[in-house]
């Protein structure tokens, strides 16, 4: 369907006293409605970042490529709101492969493999996968996180790292600095630095 599962926000204003907010609502939710049935969720200073898994297929070429959709919420006070929206190529391996440093978000993604549909007159489809796999590392710039300018993140770089048939199987973020290793009969390790 259009939307697979939906991500609510509730948010709770711990700091006040119960007895005196009277008749208020202790409570604000925010939601959006995501393409994919899973997702994992990044914890920001002032955004959460939701990464689903999706496909997207391109009818000219008739491959269907993994990527990954990127939902951001900016936390205000004890309210959230739904503030940008991003995607890349590739599927993340978990929350580790996210970043946010200075409204840039950092992500590594690897795709499995491409499906292709070859177009033909005959009336039996065949589906063809092409084992090929890729590893990425994305930075993308959010959108101003003071409430006045959601919208789409802005890639500006990618990485491509390993080689055919490795994937990642560890990355982390630390400040400027990220550590991927990727696997197929030996270790890589990379070690990135972002200027």
């Amino acid at each position: 369907g259009v939307a697979n599962s939906v991500l609510q926000v509730f948010s709770l204003d711990v700091s006040q006293d119960c007895s005196t907010l009277g008749g208020q609502s202790l409570i604000s939710v925010a939601g959006a409605c995501v393409s994919s049935f899973y997702g994992e969720v990044y914890a920001a200073a002032n955004m959460l970042i939701l990464a689903s898994e999706g496909y997207n297929y391109e009818e000219s070429t008739g491959i269907s490529t993994e990527y990954t959709y990127l939902f951001g919420m900016e936390l205000r006070d004890a309210s959230s709101a739904p503030h940008s929206v991003g995607v890349v190529k590739g599927h993340f391996l978990n929350s580790h492969s996210i970043d946010v440093k200075n409204d840039v978000l950092h992500i590594a993604t690897t795709t499995w493999n491409s499906w292709r549909v070859p177009v033909r007159d005959a009336a039996e489809t065949v589906v063809v996968q092409e084992s090929r796999t890729e590893n990425y590392i994305f930075t993308l710039q959010l959108p101003g996180t003071n409430g006045d300018e959601p919208g789409t993140m802005q890639q500006l770089s990618s990485l491509q790292l390993g080689k055919i048939n490795e994937v990642f199987t560890a990355v982390r973020f630390f400040d400027n600095i990220a550590y991927a290793v990727t696997f197929e009969r030996t270790d890589p390790f990379y070690v990135l630095s972002f200027d």
